[in-house]
């Protein structure tokens, strides 16, 4: 899968569970075992952050990393979440 398609694929997954998304980046990375892996960084909006808790948050990780698995994605799969507000302090 491309980033494109990665980043659709997340995002759909992310707002079925409640979570409105503005943006989905993905960055190749590394585990701290050296394995490769892959970063993808959900950006939602301050007032969705509610959402991201518990059983909802669980369910968008574990259907993320099944359906990047069965499209063929075998590196371990980093999600993190950010506010516009926490991206551009992350950029300073």
């Amino acid at each position: 899968m491309n980033e494109r398609e990665i980043s659709a694929l997340t995002s759909s997954i992310a707002m079925s569970n409640g979570t409105a998304v503005l943006d989905v980046t993905t960055l190749p990375t590394i585990t701290f075992t050296g394995e490769d892996a892959l970063r993808i960084t959900i950006k939602v909006t301050p007032e969705s952050t509610a959402a991201i808790t518990g059983r909802a948050a669980l369910s968008t990780l574990v259907k993320i990393q099944r359906e990047l698995h069965e499209r063929g994605e075998d590196r371990f799969v980093i999600v993190e979440y950010e506010t516009p507000k926490e991206a551009e302090g992350a950029g300073s």
